[in-house]
């Protein structure tokens, strides 16, 4: 709630954990055990709590070999089964990203079958874009577009935000 209110999308908000423990065959206290128990034992953090990065506090490179080969794989797995729809869908832009974009363009209406050509303003690849041999200047929104299909799409967009002259493909 206190995100929505700042403005910002709750799925923004990053949450890491540091944790510790010691693998053992047998099961002991929380996260000690076998790497099914660490699965267990960490997946509700993940499921219920919103836990995105887990911290492994060790030095041990069996510990940590042995998180990053049986753990990570396995958690992973099973917070998809868990949570499928959580592994869809746009993605989730930062507030200070979604700050820079212009006024006049429908950002979040970009059809989804150019979603992955678009590149803002903010984006780590916007300076290499923003201009070209031919033009300079600072687009809204540039479409890195690979097909016929796709260039129909980006000049329908682009026409529809017409009035702003801020869309640009290449």
């Amino acid at each position: 709630m206190a995100a929505l209110e700042a403005g910002r999308d709750p799925r923004e908000i990053r949450r890491l954990v540091n944790i510790s423990g010691r693998f053992s065959p047998s099961r002991g206290g929380f996260l000690e055990g076998p790497s099914t128990q660490w699965v267990k034992e960490l997946l509700p953090l993940v499921v219920k709590d919103g836990v995105g990065t887990f911290i492994l506090a060790s030095d041990d490179p069996a510990t940590l070999e042995q998180f990053a080969q049986e753990v990570a794989p396995a958690l992973r797995e099973a917070v998809m089964r868990e949570l499928p729809a959580a592994f869809g869908g746009p993605e989730i832009r930062r507030v200070d990203l979604r700050a820079r974009r212009l006024a006049g363009i429908d950002y979040d209406r970009v059809p989804a079958s150019l979603a992955d050509t678009v590149i803002e303003p903010g984006d780590a690849g916007y300076a290499r874009v923003r201009s070209t041999y031919f033009r300079g200047g600072s687009p809204g929104i540039v479409f890195q577009v690979k097909n016929t299909g796709q260039v129909v799409e980006a000049l329908v967009f682009a026409r529809a935000h017409a009035h702003n002259n801020q869309c640009s493909m290449w």
